[in-house]
């Protein structure tokens, strides 16, 4: 018996979105509180997966880099007065931004016929990029989308897992949450490719519910 298709892009969207508010909501509201930050690690998994599966169906890599760059830029502020860091590219969209970089280049080279050596060197490149200018989970948060775009073919399943639990294991803090954050391979395995068509009205309120939710959430915690 095969795996149920059971989510679209859609609600594995929304299952996102909703995890990673509960665990802002959790760290910025009630600082200490576990589970929030357990139920959260789903969050940055999806949001890699649909990443890479916005790579191949997207019409305009231009457009679809740009917006996540306007969305990097507009959500820093907010994310800097909830979360207070120095020095730092601190929110999410920056790792996703290079990562849809990557998978440009990946694919790029592969279509200039470009070998092996020339692909592992540019995820070594942008690692360390991820690394050096601090990006949220680091240089391997960055190699998350490329790997899901590797493993898209049922056959890949098992690389797919064991290289989403050697990520989460290097990203997370403890045990548990590197098994939290693992737990994502399973709804992202129940992922339908068909998805109904999307509005512009999805699409823009789904960005910026990252950059006003964290200004709800700011104001909430007194730091506005």
């Amino acid at each position: 018996m095969g795996v149920p298709l059971i989510f679209s892009a859609k609600s594995l969207k929304l299952l996102a979105l909703l995890s990673m508010a509960i665990d802002h909501t959790g760290k910025a509201l009630f600082p200490g509180l576990l589970w929030p930050v357990c139920i959260g690690r789903l969050a940055f998994p999806i949001f890699s997966f649909l990443l890479a599966e916005g790579f191949f169906h997207t019409r305009n890599p231009r457009s679809y880099g740009m917006r996540l760059l306007g969305l990097a830029l507009l959500s820093e502020l907010p994310f800097r007065l909830l979360f207070p860091v120095t020095g730092r590219l601190t929110n999410v969209i920056w790792t996703l931004l290079f990562s849809f970089l990557l998978l440009c280049l990946l694919d790029w080279g592969q279509k200039e016929g470009r070998g092996a050596w020339f692909l592992l060197a540019l995820c070594l490149l942008f690692f360390w990029l991820g690394e050096s200018v601090g990006c949220d989970y680091g240089g391997a948060g960055i190699l998350l989308g490329p790997l899901f775009a590797a493993t898209r073919a049922k056959e890949t399943a098992l690389v797919r897992f064991v290289g989403l639990a050697t990520f989460s294991l290097w990203s997370c803090q403890t045990p548990l949450l590197a098994f939290c954050q693992t737990a994502a391979f399973f709804p992202i395995a129940c992922y339908a490719p068909i998805a109904p068509p999307k509005t512009a009205l999805w699409r823009w309120s789904t960005y910026l519910f990252y950059p006003v939710h964290l200004v709800c959430l700011a104001a909430l915690a007194g730091k506005l």
